[in-house]
């Protein structure tokens, strides 16, 4: 079986803030768990739920 690894990537801004990382922080559990779902699915190549902007990158 061939494994596939993607490169997840969190922007970080110039001050060292992630934008990602303060929205993450104040979902609620459950959410929060399907948001971690999801980008562990990326990580693996599924990008079913996925729609590409351009150059390789996705959003869902």
């Amino acid at each position: 079986m061939l494994e596939s690894s993607i490169d997840v990537r969190e922007f970080v801004d110039e001050n060292g803030v992630s934008p990602f990382s303060n929205w993450f922080i104040g979902l609620n559990a459950q959410a929060a768990a399907k948001v971690t779902a999801n980008l562990v699915r990326m990580a693996s190549g599924n990008f079913s739920n996925s729609k590409s902007i351009s150059g390789g990158v996705y959003e869902c």
